[in-house]
């Protein structure tokens, strides 16, 4: 029979059936290293038993409920720059779509009128639209710019989730 820790614990706490603990008893004289163990957990379990308890202040859960509370208001606040971030990548992509549909169209834009400036502005963001429509159209390149894209955004959820990681670490070594 192979004595475990638990068997020990149980024969100290006096939760071993007779049967049990003959079994026990039998095979504790025939090891010599669990009869040591089980004399140094004796050993910690008179030292457990003689300590006095720590007595703390009437409202000390309390305190420790509202370090709690503000530890997870901090995170949630981290977690909220999460979605600020994806939000503005996927505003800055948009805009620097239009920006590079502007700035290739063969137009040259005359400050004529507002209106006008405006109009050869949205003409010239279409024919970009249009040509890049045209090339996402081949299912080839749908292909490739959705696996592009996937891999982006699992760099860009590694990194994230390795940034956060990090700083719990560090979190964690303040407190």
């Amino acid at each position: 029979m192979k004595i475990t820790d638990d068997d020990l614990n149980n024969y100290i706490d006096n939760n071993l059936s007779s049967n049990e603990l003959e079994k026990l008893n039998e095979n504790l004289l025939g090891n010599n290293n669990d009869f040591e163990k089980l004399k140094g957990l004796k050993s910690v379990d008179n030292i457990l038993k003689s300590l006095e308890p720590e007595t703390t202040s009437e409202n000390f859960t309390n305190r420790i409920m509202q370090k709690i509370h503000v530890s997870k208001n901090k995170k949630a606040a981290k977690n909220n720059y999460f979605f600020i971030s994806v939000i503005s990548l996927l505003v800055t992509t948009i805009l620097a779509f239009i920006s590079y549909g502007i700035l290739t169209s063969n137009h040259s834009f005359q400050l004529t009128n507002n209106s006008e400036m405006l109009s050869q502005i949205l003409s010239s963001i279409t024919k970009y639209y249009n040509k890049l429509s045209s090339i996402l159209i081949s299912t080839t390149n749908q292909d490739v710019f959705g696996s592009v894209v996937l891999i982006i955004i699992l760099a860009f959820c590694f990194i994230l989730f390795s940034h956060n990681k990090f700083m719990n670490k560090l979190d964690t070594a303040e407190s």
